[in-house]
């Protein structure tokens, strides 16, 4: 028996005694769009990266989470690749993709060319996470494109994202906390530049 994405995550909150704004918090959308969502008689359906980011908060197989819903990965991915994205904010060229022969790395070594990462390279369908504070959130987004370094994400809130290799673990994160970690950090100087300028408002006018 199929059901809407609604009906799994009110279910999910009543089981778990969890309030509607704390999964729409760790889910990374906004609480008026999850209620939404879950309004009776509601058959609305997020996009594929908001639905992986569900079952990953539900602890659920994202296979199993989305045939709940009636839905086959292969039609979602397809469907998910049309929504309206964001124009680009910036180009980066990729960098060239040298074969990983004995060769190549012996090469790479004498020159100082190699480098070890410190998390799993990104392949289409991953999540990431980019924290907002415009939404006060950790924001998931699919990886859609994968080239040399260069990449591009999407998401419903922020549209499309394009960063780098060197983004990642900087403004660009691969797991949940170490984006929420940093958007506390942003908020934080955030508050601190505007209690900053609320303090110089205050200040007399010695002028006068």
């Amino acid at each position: 028996m199929t059901r809407t994405y609604g009906q799994l995550t009110k279910k999910y909150r009543e089981e778990n005694d969890i309030s509607i704004r704390k999964l729409a918090k760790m889910i990374g959308v906004g609480k008026s769009y999850l209620a939404k969502l879950e309004t009776e008689g509601c058959t609305s359906t997020p996009t594929l990266p908001i639905l992986l980011a569900t079952a990953e908060v539900m602890e659920m197989d994202p296979t199993a989470f989305l045939k709940k819903l009636g839905i086959n990965m292969e039609s979602t991915t397809a469907e998910s690749k049309e929504t309206p994205a964001r124009t680009r904010t910036r180009t980066v060229e990729p960098f060239e993709y040298i074969p990983p022969t004995l060769e190549n790395l012996q090469a790479a070594l004498k020159e100082g060319r190699i480098m070890v990462l410190p998390f799993k390279a990104l392949k289409k369908g991953m999540l990431v996470y980019i924290p907002s504070l415009d939404y006060g959130l950790a924001i998931a987004n699919e990886v859609t494109e994968v080239k040399g370094g260069v990449y591009v994400c999407a998401s419903e809130a922020l549209g499309m994202t394009e960063f780098t290799l060197f983004d990642i673990g900087h403004t660009v994160f691969t797991v949940r906390a170490d984006a929420q970690k940093k958007l506390t950090e942003l908020q934080a100087k955030q508050q601190l530049r505007e209690s900053r300028l609320n303090a110089r408002r205050k200040e007399p006018d010695t002028d006068a």
